[in-house]
């Protein structure tokens, strides 16, 4: 929508144990105001939910849920159709692992046109604790799969977040 936006945002900033959702807001007379919690079925009051993606070619929304399991922040990565009346669906395995978390998802294409779901997991075979890993889409699944590693030239021993596909250059941003 052109006159409105999704941002994720703490509930109770400040709190110990932010309940993070999103929140809509609406462009009125060329001046952004918040507009409340967003009422789509992205949110749910007993996990975090955050970064939000998707892509012109793509008919989902890709977002993380996070939850505290076994005393550790445990996150995973889902999709829902975009304007759905469906709930979102968890994304299967193996680009959701059991044992570890799966986050910050970002859109992009390869040199082909090719849809690329990137991210951010603690899972085995990094290069160190968070890396950055991809899965390209497969149109006979109708889903991403085979999730590799983005190697030396971007992962290092510590972490990497926040992978952003800018489309135009065709590059990858992270931190």
């Amino acid at each position: 929508y052109s006159d409105s936006l999704i941002q994720e945002k703490a509930i109770e900033p400040g709190k110990k144990k932010n309940k993070n959702q999103f929140f809509k807001a609406v462009l009125t007379d060329g001046v952004w105001k918040g507009d409340g919690l967003y009422e789509g079925l992205m949110n749910a009051s007993d996990v975090d939910v955050a970064n939000s993606t998707f892509h012109p070619q793509s008919p989902y929304v890709y977002f993380t849920r996070c939850m505290l399991t076994s005393g550790k922040r445990k996150c995973d990565l889902y999709r829902i159709k975009k304007n759905a009346s469906e709930p979102p669906e968890i994304l299967p395995e193996p680009l959701n692992d059991p044992k570890c978390s799966s986050t910050q998802p970002a859109l992009g294409t390869d040199k082909d046109g090719k849809l690329v779901l990137y991210f951010v997991s603690d899972r085995d075979g990094g290069k160190g604790r968070n890396d950055i890993w991809y899965a390209t889409y497969d149109t006979m699944t109708n889903g991403f799969v085979n999730p590799q590693n983005a190697g030396a030239k971007i992962n290092t021993r510590m972490d990497e977040f926040t992978p952003y596909y800018e489309g135009e250059t065709r590059a990858l941003y992270f931190s």
